[in-house]
């Protein structure tokens, strides 16, 4: 009872301090306007016709037109004004006053620059440019003299909508350029019974343009089109007539351009002040030096001659695919210089053309490539420190050395010490300290090693690359056991595209050692006991839609294949009846491993998204192993799983362990099966950087075997019945360079209960220090979830 009148004292105190703040914000700003003048505090609008299908979308398009934007609002109070107003004018140019005021604050939006005739016109056009081409815009301006604050509404009646019947690529036009227009008139944007939009005009005129520049004609531009539109008499649709402004046209954008020379400065300083470091350093002093005295020719190329040589000559081979005497290709010239970004050897990347004839007179272009190099050495320091959700506390640090042209072919060694722990301070549950360290090295070259033997090859806009990389690792669990790993592979990654990732590592070993400290523990360690070496190839598909432009729904997809010992345990004929086979003198996992990461992002307006996620994944042991190695099991809860259970503790199955005494306890659970959902919406709660999210998660971990001491864990056909749910809530601070994340979440749906009591919302109960204690976990992380 008194915790109840406790809670009512709290919540009407908040509410009187939240009715105070409003009236004292909405009395305050009055004081500080200019004399006569207002508070402008938005525009309503709506369309009114009956007939429009697309009502929401398009006064959604207009509101967002009007202009000025009125004062931000947080939980309907103007905050930002009212720091601006209380924090007043600052008596200097620094200090906190001057801070508040310019980067918290926000000056009052005056009624006097609310203009009802400007935006009736922004809105008229708007209209006409989405295909209403005889709307009418009715307008109201409100001013209220007592609580001096102005307003707009505005009515909408858009009329009839037309539509796009026909478009003609300049018919009766018989010069060259006309015919090569026609003939790209097959992927035209202006599609029959389209609405019309004249964003949809300038696409298609852009599109035109870019096809005519891969096919020689460098002059072109997109500004030499005319879009002619023939409405007709009182039709719903219309025709476009696409002409040339030749009177715009100099005889030059009617030619077609072939490659000369191809030019490459490796070594291309840029002062600091924007000029050259020397005038002989720019595109026409570089075609104007004689090519023997000031270049030297490799294959198809003309090198900058230097003092000592930065980067080998075969290097471009592979990164510029212009050849002298092609015709000039505007995507040919964005393929090379892709290519030479993706080698990430280069600080600034310029490229001109410069123009000139052969002897014939045929027109030519020499092309000149102006690459300012990183600098070859660089150390990085990067440290961090999180809060797990079972009561740990731990930091990282790891200090990293790159060699960025080790070998003079833009190839990249990176050497990379690790360092790090994880404490526990409390929690019912304690759970060994942690220590970790390592070292790994990654040689990374920008082309194929030994490809032809694996038929590898790529014509993307990246260069493919290859990896070498060695590492080891060392974990100690205080009390528990020591784990030493050792690591080689050898792999190649290319992309297809900008959206889609290939990864194929043919060689990958890794050796795994795991020692128990003493003869006792206070945990289980059964199953985290691996000794021996994973070897087979792996290969990772990754497709993400996000990275080829922001969409109103986008897709990621990540699949993975990972084998080990398949061949060997053929070979050496390995059985589960029969002792484990050894390479290397020691034991060999043989398994066959699938995941799958698939994701939905549904955007509503530009702050707003949904978020989905589909984890699909399964392992299986036979031959030379009856389990899976511990480090590719699965496992489920945490920050970036399900948030409403604490990390590798749920599962497998209906397996449940918190009432066994600690000794009886699984330091870790891990299965070799794992299903999970989770979903997520995202939306704004203050400006760009403050948005909050609610969530739900759902999934649970599985083996293929029986295992005695975890009863309960073997998958069965009741699978979707031992389903553990989740939900909650929480805070994303996206500061673009790091997003800080906390979630709140609560179990709503516990396996381990007897089938018909699983679900547990009923016993929800916020007011019990006991239930909250067991029921609500914390997660702090970096990053969203998925």
């Amino acid at each position: 009872m008194n915790r109840n009148l406790t809670y009512t004292y709290w919540l009407k105190s908040l509410s009187l301090v939240l009715a105070l703040w409003g009236v004292a914000s909405c009395a305050s700003y009055k004081n500080h306007l200019p004399e006569k003048d207002t508070l402008y505090i938005g525009s309503k609008l709506k369309v009114i016709d009956s007939q429009i299908t697309e009502r929401s979308a398009l006064e959604e398009e207009l509101k967002e037109a009007i202009r000025p934007k009125p004062n931000k609002k947080i939980f309907g109070l103007r905050f930002k004004l009212g720091v601006y107003n209380t924090v007043g004018e600052p008596k200097s140019e620094k200090g906190m006053r001057k801070y508040l005021r310019d980067k918290i604050g926000e000056p009052p939006v005056l009624g006097s620059t609310f203009n009802l005739g400007r935006n009736q016109n922004i809105l008229y056009n708007k209209l006409q440019n989405n295909g209403y081409f005889s709307p009418e815009v009715r307008a109201k301006r409100n001013d209220d003299s007592v609580t001096r604050k102005t307003s707009g509404e505005f009515e909408i009646i858009a009329g009839k909508r037309k539509y796009f019947r026909s478009v003609d690529f300049l018919e009766g036009d018989t010069s060259d350029i006309a015919i090569e227009i026609r003939s790209v008139a097959q992927g035209t944007l202006i599609k029959k019974g389209n609405p019309y939009f004249l964003d949809a005009i300038s696409a298609e005129r852009n599109r035109i343009d870019l096809e005519l520049k891969n096919k020689g004609y460098y002059y072109f531009s997109p500004d030499f089109l005319i879009a002619r539109i023939d409405t007709g008499l009182n039709a719903d649709s219309l025709d476009v007539h696409l002409t040339l402004k030749y009177e715009a046209m100099q005889p030059k954008a009617f030619q077609v351009y072939h490659i000369k020379d191809i030019y490459i400065n490796s070594n291309y300083i840029v002062r600091t002040n924007g000029t050259n470091s020397n005038r002989r350093d720019t595109a026409q002093g570089t075609v104007r030096r004689t090519p023997q005295a000031d270049t030297i020719n490799y294959e198809l190329f003309n090198i900058v001659k230097r003092r000592e040589e930065n980067f080998k000559p075969f290097l471009f081979k592979s990164s510029i695919a212009f050849k002298p005497g092609d015709v000039y290709s505007r995507r040919v010239q964005n393929l090379s210089l892709n290519r030479l970004v993706s080698l990430n050897a280069f600080k600034f990347i310029k490229n001109d053309m410069v123009e000139s004839y052969d002897s014939t007179g045929r027109p030519m272009l020499s092309a000149i490539y102006l690459l300012t190099p990183y600098p070859s050495k660089s150390l990085n320091l990067e440290t961090s420190a999180f809060s797990q959700n079972d009561s740990r506390v731990g930091s990282r640090v790891s200090v990293g050395w790159r060699h960025r042209n080790i070998l003079k072919g833009a190839e990249q060694l990176e050497v990379k010490l690790t360092g790090g722990f994880e404490m526990q301070y409390g929690g019912d549950m304690k759970i060994p300290n942690l220590y970790q360290g390592g070292i790994e090295t990654n040689l990374t070259v920008p082309r194929l090693l030994f490809a032809r033997s694996l038929g590898l090859s790529s014509n993307s806009n990246f260069v493919p690359k290859s990896n070498i990389k060695l590492g080891y690792n060392y974990y100690l669990r205080e009390t528990a056991y020591r784990l030493n790993t050792f690591n080689l592979g050898l792999g190649y990654q290319w992309k297809e595209a900008i959206n889609k990732d290939h990864k194929l590592y043919p060689i990958n070993i890794t050796y795994v050692r795991t020692d128990t400290i003493g003869t006792t523990t206070d945990y289980r360690l059964s199953n985290i006991l691996f000794n021996g070496v994973i070897i087979g190839p792996t290969y990772q598909f990754t497709y993400n839609s996000i990275v080829a432009g922001r969409q109103d729904l986008n897709f990621f997809f990540d699949g993975l294949v990972d084998l080990s010992g398949n061949i060997l345990g053929i070979a050496q004929g390995a059985k589960l009846s029969e002792p484990s086979k050894k390479i290397f003198g020691a034991n060999f996992a043989q398994y066959v491993k699938l995941q799958t990461d698939f994701r939905v992002y549904k955007n509503f307006g530009k702050q707003s998204m949904w978020a989905s996620r589909l984890f699909l994944g399964a392992g299986y042991a036979y031959g030379n192993s009856y389990s899976m190695p511990n480090v590719k099991q699965f496992f489920v809860g945490g920050a970036s799983s399900l948030r409403g259970f604490r990390s590798r503790m749920l599962g497998p199955g209906t397996y449940h362990q918190d009432s066994l005494p600690d000794a009886e306890r699984f330091l870790e659970l891990l299965g070799d099966i794992k299903l999970e959902a989770n979903t997520e919406f995202r939306f704004p709660i203050y400006s760009t950087w403050a948005k909050g999210a609610v969530f739900a998660d759902a999934g649970n971990i599985w083996l293929w075997r029986d295992n005695p001491e975890m009863p309960g864990g073997k998958f069965s056909s009741d699978f979707l019945k031992q389903i553990a749910v989740n939900g909650g809530i929480g805070l994303r601070f996206d500061f673009s360079i790091i997003v800080l994340r906390t979630d709140f979440g609560i179990p709503l749906r516990k396996p381990w209960y007897e089938p018909g009591n699983r679900w547990v919302i009923d016993e929800i109960n916020f007011g019990s220090p006991k239930w909250r204690r067991e029921n609500i976990i914390f997660n702090l992380a970096i990053g969203y979830p998925f």
